[in-house]
């Protein structure tokens, strides 16, 4: 662990007065943007990348600001959530391949524009973070477990493994937490849904899911945010919203096909907004359709 701090840049002075507009056309420096995050007190949204790896903030006048850089080649930043501490936990990866890939937890203080980075053991991919309180877990999308990051020592373990768990062609994404202690993991392929509650890890079981499909390749369900109790999940070009009545033992899904690919979700000021970042296309190692952007959606 280790800390890398940079020259503070603070939001603009008239913020506040700004209201949040439909759509933020996001320059070709973000390459291929992948995790979104909205910051309440900053009014901002924060966004990972796939090409160059750093983190980016974007003001509600639309200026991007580069908070975060990691040394060296072949990082990946991905998925991130806002924490109750005003933190925002960031995956990132270092991709020497896939079998040797390193990963970090990324914490950045947007009041000092500080980041900690918290290596994971072994060989990780993570993907996506959920935070309770002092600890936060991983998703890892290259294989059937779960990382976890304590606050207080920050040290990392392999919370969790189980076969559930094993990847598809593309494997674990989304990760959120329920008020009642249980993550939520969404995969990717074959799309799915997976609780598992944190007094009894072992016990982990798939999500039984009625009414419309989350979607198939190449939308399978990737971001996941929650919005008025209910899970919002980005699935390249469809948006599916869940809804369960027995505390997420099922689920019933309603979703609708979009125009473009959608890789992440976030509520911002009681507004979903969603990234196009591109990602299968920078997967598939094809030219992205320009411009990335972050728009306000119309849910199903």
């Amino acid at each position: 662990m280790f800390l890398l701090a940079l020259a503070c840049t603070d939001s603009p002075a008239d913020t506040a007065a700004l209201e949040l507009a439909e759509s933020y056309t996001l320059s070709a420096d973000v390459d291929f943007p992948e995790g979104l995050a909205w910051h309440p007190e900053q009014r901002a949204f924060y966004i990972s990348s796939l090409g160059h790896g750093g983190l980016t903030r974007v003001d509600l006048d639309g200026t991007e600001t580069r908070v975060f850089e990691p040394e060296g080649a072949d990082w990946t930043s991905l998925g991130g959530k806002l924490g109750e501490d005003g933190s925002l936990y960031f995956c990132g990866v270092q991709y020497a391949s896939t079998e040797q890939a390193a990963a970090e937890l990324w914490i950045h203080e947007p009041a000092t524009e500080a980041t900690t980075r918290v290596a994971l053991q072994g060989v990780a991919n993570c993907n996506d973070v959920a935070i309770d309180g002092r600890q936060v877990f991983l998703s890892d999308r290259e294989s059937p477990r779960l990382h976890r990051v304590d606050l207080d020592t920050m040290e990392s373990e392999i919370y969790l493994e189980d076969p559930l768990m094993e990847p598809g062609l593309i494997g674990n994404n989304g990760l959120v937490l329920t008020t009642d202690g249980a993550l939520i993991l969404g995969q990717y392929s074959p799309p799915k849904l997976i609780r598992i509650p944190l007094e009894n890890r072992e016990a982990l079981a798939e999500i039984v899911l009625d009414g419309d499909e989350i979607g198939s390749l190449p939308d399978g369900a990737d971001g996941i945010a929650w919005f008025n109790g209910e899970l919002v999940i980005a699935a390249n070009k469809r948006l599916a919203v869940v809804s369960s009545t027995d505390d997420w033992q099922s689920g019933t899904v309603r979703a609708q096909d979009l125009d473009v690919g959608i890789a992440a979700v976030t509520v911002a000021e009681d507004q979903v907004y969603g990234l196009k970042g591109e990602v299968v296309p920078w997967v598939l190692g094809l030219e992205p359709e320009l411009p990335f952007q972050i728009l306000r959606l119309e849910l199903p």
